[in-house]
């Protein structure tokens, strides 16, 4: 029965973390393009906010391949 429990709360994190995942990226897309966000520069033109914006969408998943194997030893 111990077992099932630590199961049960091993799906309960991860679907709170692909969901925190999934609600943040659309919530960086209204901070990256926002003309009026003080993120950028609001002269800032479209590729390097479509840059910095993909990069900060990129920088949790290579965090979670570096992590992932170091962390299943």
């Amino acid at each position: 029965m111990k077992n099932t429990r630590n199961i049960y709360a091993l799906f309960l994190a991860m679907i709170f973390g692909n969901a925190s995942e999934r609600i943040i990226f659309p919530l960086f897309a209204l901070v990256f393009f926002d003309l009026h966000s003080h993120l950028l520069a609001s002269d800032a033109s479209h590729a390097t906010r479509s840059y910095w914006y993909g990069l900060c969408m990129a920088i949790p998943s290579v965090a979670s391949f570096i992590a992932a194997p170091l962390l299943s030893c």
